[in-house]
């Protein structure tokens, strides 16, 4: 049971994500190329269970994120990657407190 929880508020924050993305025009611009690029990342180390559990992994998507909130800290894709780095870490955080194991 607790499992399915923590899952399925992984897969909530996930879609959240992916259909609040902006449209295409915005697509040009460099930090909604790195925002894309962080938040594929982040979508695919979810999906794959192996990989899921390597903290280098998520380590090095949580400095895409951060690499991107300091390159363009007035953009609303920073605000974005805060927010997802910021959901991450809550997940994690629920995980450790409940003790549950996602592999």
């Amino acid at each position: 049971m607790r499992k399915f929880f923590v899952l399925s508020i992984a897969v909530l924050i996930t879609a959240a994500a992916l259909f609040s993305s902006a449209g295409n025009a915005a697509a040009a611009s460099p930090d909604a190329a790195l925002y894309r690029k962080a938040e594929l990342k982040y979508t695919r180390l979810q999906a794959d269970k192996k990989k899921r559990r390597m903290r280098h992994l998520w380590e090095g998507c949580m400095a895409d994120l951060d690499g991107l909130v300091e390159r363009f800290p007035k953009s609303a894709y920073a605000g974005k990657a805060a927010f997802l780095k910021a959901e991450h870490q809550k997940i994690g955080r629920i995980v450790k407190l409940i003790g549950l194991r996602l592999d």
